[in-house]
């Protein structure tokens, strides 16, 4: 990687927040929760918001992190988690950075956002204003409910990178990327330094 103005990056990257998804229910020490109609089942290491598949108008399931995370001006900020993508026409779902509130879009986050018609995009939300990188939709993308990715979020002064991956655990190299770009900050846009 590069930093901002070109050079060698030498990002040392430390982990701030790790959840093993150990057990049977969502761990209230490091997740907060809201959740209206759907169902959140929690095993096999996964964490599942919508474990029913319930398609009511106005249902919803969010966890929040207890952890927040600052963005310091020249280092990075990263998410790396697995996810399974369980999109369905009329539904929205967004992972990343933020706090989500209800059925509302995210105003304040970096986060990778499938909407209600299946278009995927990057979002960057400042103060309820979003950015968008629209990046397809979810079928043509090749994105599959049953598959688990491997998302990679890394928030820069100038940018937001999105790298999302199938995840395999037998792979002996890593799979090329299903989505792999970059949403760049103009100058009209919000920033750290605006």
């Amino acid at each position: 990687m590069v930093d901002a103005t070109g050079a060698l990056s030498t990002d040392s990257w430390s982990a701030v927040f790790h959840d093993a998804v150990d057990g049977a229910v969502l761990n209230t020490a490091m997740w907060t929760s809201a959740v209206t109609t759907f169902a959140v089942a929690q095993a096999g290491r996964v964490i599942t918001l919508n474990s029913a598949g319930n398609a009511s108008a106005n249902a919803h399931a969010n966890i929040t992190s207890v952890a927040r995370f600052k963005k310091v001006n020249g280092a990075p900020l990263r998410l790396r988690k697995p996810i399974r993508l369980a999109w369905y026409a009329g539904a929205q779902t967004e992972s990343g950075f933020g706090v989500p509130a209800t059925t509302a879009a995210i105003t304040d986050g970096v986060y990778l956002r499938v909407g209600t018609t299946g278009l995927v995009a990057l979002v960057s939300a400042y103060n309820g204003a979003e950015v968008t990188k629209d990046l397809g939709n979810f079928t043509d993308l090749g994105l599959n409910a049953t598959r688990v990715y491997m998302l990679d979020l890394v928030i820069r002064d100038d940018r937001s990178q999105l790298i999302l991956r199938e995840h395999d655990a037998a792979a002996v190299t890593e799979p090329t990327p299903v989505i792999d770009t970059t949403l760049m900050y103009g100058s009209a846009q919000f920033s750290e330094y605006n």
